[in-house]
C-alpha cells in the first residue's frame, strides 16, 4: 500500500525541509519503507529521507533537506510490506524582505528594527528615517534562517508621535525593505 498525505500547512514556503513528524506508525512493516518527499512546487534540490520499521514505522529521518519549496512536499510511504504510516513535512526558510506598512512618525534617529516569531533567528536589519521623521526603508543586514509563517519585524518607538509598522516575506533569504509609509519626525 501506497499512502499519501499531503502536510496541513500549505503556507509559502522557499526553503528547505526542516523535518518529517511521524502522524501514524502503520503496522505490519517487514522492513523499513521507502520514504518520497514530493510536491511543494519550485525549483531546487529535493529532500530526501529515510524511515526505520520493525512492524511499524519508527522514524523518520531527513538526509537531505533540499531547497525551493513553495509549498510544503506530500510524504509518501511505500513498500516494506506494510500499510498505514503516515507523516507530514516542516519546511523553513529565511525572510526576503520587508514591506513597511505604516512609516510612523516622530522619529528624531533610525529606529532600531527586530525580527520575531516563527522559530528562526539571525535575522537583522538597519532602518532609514527621512528628514521628516518617517522610516524610508530597512536594509537587510543578515538573512537570517528558519522563519516561520509567523516571523514579523517591529521597530523601535519615536521620540514622540507613531510606530512605524511592517510585514515580513519569506524567502531564501532577507534582501530588502520597502517602506508603505514613511511617517514623521525622524
Amino acid at each position: 500500500m501506497v499512502l499519501v498525505l499531503e502536510a496541513p500547512d500549505q503556507r509559502r514556503i522557499r526553503g528547505d525541509v526542516k523535518s518529517i513528524t511521524l502522524t501514524n506508525p502503520g503496522s505490519g512493516y517487514t522492513s523499513a519503507p521507502t520514504v518520497l518527499v514530493s510536491g511543494g512546487g519550485g525549483s531546487g534540490v529535493s529532500a530526501s529521507a529515510t524511515a526505520t520499521a520493525a512492524d511499524m514505522v519508527a522514524s523518520v529521518t531527513v538526509t537531505t533537506a533540499g531547497s525551493g519549496y513553495t509549498s510544503a512536499p506530500n510524504i509518501v510511504f511505500s513498500g516494506g510490506g506494510g500499510n498505514g504510516a503516515a507523516a507530514t513535512a516542516a519546511a523553513t526558510y529565511e525572510v526576503a524582505s520587508v514591506t513597511v506598512t505604516a512609516t510612523g512618525s516622530g522619529y528624531t534617529s533610525s529606529p532600531a528594527v527586530v525580527f520575531t516569531g516563527g522559530g528562526g533567528s539571525g535575522a537583522t536589519g538597519s532602518a532609514t528615517a527621512a528628514a521628516l521623521g518617517t522610516v524610508t526603508s530597512v536594509r537587510v543586514d543578515a538573512a537570517g534562517y528558519g522563519y516561520g509563517s509567523s516571523a514579523a519585524v517591529t521597530f523601535s518607538a519615536p521620540t514622540s508621535g507613531t510606530t512605524a509598522t511592517g510585514t515580513v516575506t519569506r524567502d531564501d533569504g532577507i534582501h530588502h525593505v520597502e517602506p508603505v509609509n514613511g511617517g514623521s519626525g525622524y
